[in-house]
């Protein structure tokens, strides 16, 4: 009888197993940023970005890290800049703005390595995939030093699109397929 049992539980398990193993994996890939889709200006360079979680989550908080080297002086004037896109190019909520230095003396010279924290991103409640993530570097007069782009989806396509209201962008996207 005790064999019968163990024989028993033995197959169960195996069959567990075998069935876990079997169901597909929502593995999603990370998140990979690249240059912004720019349009009536020159492309701005482009930097890295990862973000935590990955994907994100709607209504809740995300933290952004931004590493990389551009042409430009980042000074205790430049800002860091977070906005969510959505379909037609409309700006999702509000953009999220932090001085890429936090010192009074900070200066990260031209082509140096830089790393910026945003910690506490709200991502906004009502985004829907697809959707764009756009992180910029932007200096006092509101010129773009340094962007990056992704996109929670692969359908994204360049068109002329009017622009992004009272975003610090101009951007040239479609989500249609």
């Amino acid at each position: 009888m005790n064999r019968n049992l163990i024989l028993v539980f033995v197959l169960l398990v195996t069959l567990s197993v075998v069935n876990a193993a079997s169901l597909p994996q929502h593995r999603k890939e990370k998140t990979k940023f690249g240059a912004c889709p720019l349009k009536n200006t020159p492309q701005p360079p482009t930097f890295n970005v990862t973000i935590n979680p990955d994907p994100l989550r709607p209504g809740q908080t995300a933290s952004f890290i931004a590493t990389g080297r551009i042409p430009s002086e980042i000074t205790k004037d430049t800002v860091l800049v977070v906005e969510f896109i959505g379909k037609g190019g409309n700006r999702i909520g509000k953009p999220f703005n932090k001085p890429a230095c936090e010192k009074k003396t900070c200066t990260i010279k031209a082509n140096k390595k830089f790393t910026i924290n945003a910690n506490n991103v709200p991502v906004p409640k009502d985004v829907t995939s697809p959707y764009g993530i756009a992180v910029a570097l932007v200096n006092p007069s509101n010129d773009v030093l340094a962007c990056a782009f992704a996109v929670s989806a692969d359908d994204i396509h360049p068109i002329d699109s009017d622009s992004v209201p009272n975003s610090h962008f101009d951007f040239d996207l479609d989500f249609s397929s």
